[in-house]
Formats: structure tokens, sequence, C-alpha cells
């Protein structure tokens, strides 16, 4: 297995503020939920990750953000999921375990989630995956 790229701090930070540039974070009604500006935005940005003080989702934006549509991103809530990659290692592992990636989530330890927000998560997942692959055309 080759080692992984190493990208020098100047230019992860040169990425990040690109990427801050076309960030609609603030727009979103789970951002606005939490009544008062966040630590950061671009959640989806890998040096970021998801937001400590969003706990609740209360819809997306993520799907008509530039960033999205630039990196041909594929799943969403990076502020309460994590990063794209992270979510991707989740429903892999849920597919091989055979159930839903809510499914998987909600079987963990952790308490990432709020009770609510893993209902809505499950609802929502109906049928989601498939949708997604149609859509998208990349199989995960």
């Amino acid at each position: 297995m080759s080692e992984p790229t190493k990208i020098a701090p100047t230019e992860v930070e040169k990425r990040l503020k690109r990427v801050e540039s076309m960030c609609i974070c603030r727009g979103c009604p789970t951002y606005k939920s939490l009544g008062k500006e966040d630590d950061h935005i671009a959640y989806c940005f890998p040096a970021r990750g998801r937001s400590v003080n969003i706990a609740e989702e209360k819809g997306c934006t993520c799907g008509i953000c530039p960033t999205y549509a630039e990196m041909k991103f594929l799943t969403s809530y990076y502020c309460t999921r994590g990063i794209e990659m992270k979510q991707k290692a989740a429903i892999a592992e849920a597919m091989w375990k055979d159930h839903s990636v809510w499914d998987h989530l909600r079987s963990r330890a952790d308490k990432e989630f709020s009770p609510r927000t893993r209902t809505k998560m499950v609802h929502h997942s109906k049928g989601h995956f498939q949708q997604e692959q149609k859509r998208s055309g990349v199989k995960l």
C-alpha cells in the first residue's frame, strides 16, 4: 500500500480559505438552529470535520453548496456526521454487516446523535442509499 500524499501546511490553509469562501453553512437550517455562530464553517473540509456544538439536524444545504458540486461529494450533514470519507466508511461497514448505515450508527456505543436525530436519520435513510447511487452513478 502506498504512503498517503503529504500536503504542506500552507497548501492546506490555502485550500481551506478557498472552501470557506464558497461555503454556505451559515445559511443552513441546522447551523442556524445553533442560535449563535459556531467556532467554524466548512465542515466538509477534512481538517475540520463535524461541529462539537451542533447536536440536532434540522435540514441540510450541503447538496446545493458549490464545494459539494466541485468535490463531487455524495453524503451530507458534515456538521453532525463528519467528513465524506468517514461517512463512506460507515456506509461500507454497514453494507458489509448487511444492515442500514443508520442501524449501524445506532448500534454503536457512542452517543453522537440525540434520540430525535436518530429517528429522523432512520426515516430519512429508507431507500436513500439506492437513490444516491442512481443519482450519482457512483458505487460506494
